[in-house]
């Protein structure tokens, strides 16, 4: 068995009744990247977990079942199911990972934990609002401020429904449409890995289309609807999150950072990063060397 090797973007974990909300009672909130080949060691499940993958691919074992978890698909686990996660040899996966010990007396929660008592986990193909959600929720994690927690506990029970939504959808109708093809499934892949491997030096969407040999429209609309942000948001909020670690962590000038990222302009580096931050950089950096 392998050692796990993860590269933690954010890892936050709980005590029990530390983060209780009305939805239940919050474990881990992580967003984690496992390196090529590299595995979270088999363990029995202390809490439900919601997963979703964000890029890469992965071997997750639920019990005696393998599947493969590509970008997009949401997967649950219930509690006191063994439970182990295999990063591709080739690709590093990155995930966004909730654990929660469910309230079962809130409403949206006790519907959804009834109607699927039966089942130990389930997979599913997100369309785009799971994944809004979790980086909503992820924000209020990062803000912190006095409105994070009943923020928090919305955007919870918001995934929630729409997960029971979805599975209930998904067992009146198992067949898949062609936009849940494994043939777009791999197409989006390809995309987040090329972006993720390549953006500090990308400027553009139509280049990522060049590169890959896709139509800037038809990829677009395929991004758009597999992963529920566009392109390009995806790409800047990459450039942006770049961007914080290197006014944190160097004295680099903003101008030199707008260049490294391959912005424009400086003047659209500061849009961005506003846009993301709701403070310019040289205020993020400010608050930031301060603590």
């Amino acid at each position: 068995m392998k050692i796990t090797n993860k590269l933690f973007v954010y890892d936050n974990l709980f005590d029990r009744g530390e983060f209780k909300i009305d939805v239940g009672d919050i474990r881990q909130i992580s967003e984690l990247s496992i390196m090529p080949g590299t595995e979270i060691i088999e363990h029995i499940q202390h809490c439900d977990e919601i997963t979703y993958a964000v890029s890469g691919k992965a071997k997750i074992y639920s019990g005696d079942i393998c599947r493969e978890m590509r970008p997009g698909q949401v997967h649950f686990i219930k509690t006191g199911v063994r439970h182990n996660i295999i990063a591709d040899e080739n690709n590093r996966f990155r995930y966004v990972c909730i654990g929660l010990t469910p309230n079962e007396n809130n409403r949206e929660v006790g519907g959804f934990m009834r109607d699927f008592q039966k089942k130990d986990f389930f997979f599913l193909q997100d369309n785009g609002d799971i994944r809004i959600l979790t980086e909503l929720l992820l924000n209020e994690f990062y803000r912190t401020d006095a409105y994070s927690r009943s923020m928090i506990n919305l955007y919870l029970s918001q995934i929630i429904i729409l997960l029971q939504r979805m599975l209930k959808k998904k067992e009146a109708n198992p067949f898949r449409s062609q936009a849940d093809s494994p043939k777009s499934d791999d197409t989006i892949y390809h995309v987040l890995r090329y972006i993720d491997r390549e953006y500090l030096n990308l400027k553009s969407v139509q280049e990522i289309a060049d590169k890959l040999s896709y139509s800037e429209n038809y990829l677009s609309h395929l991004f758009k609807e597999k992963m529920g942000v566009t392109m390009k948001s995806y790409l800047i909020k990459k450039k942006i999150v770049h961007a914080e670690t290197l006014l944190k962590m160097s004295d680099i000038s903003i101008d030199v950072i707008s260049e490294i990222l391959n912005f424009n302009s400086v003047h659209t580096f500061y849009q961005a990063f506003v846009r993301l931050n709701s403070i310019s950089p040289t205020e993020y950096r400010k608050q930031k060397t301060k603590k």
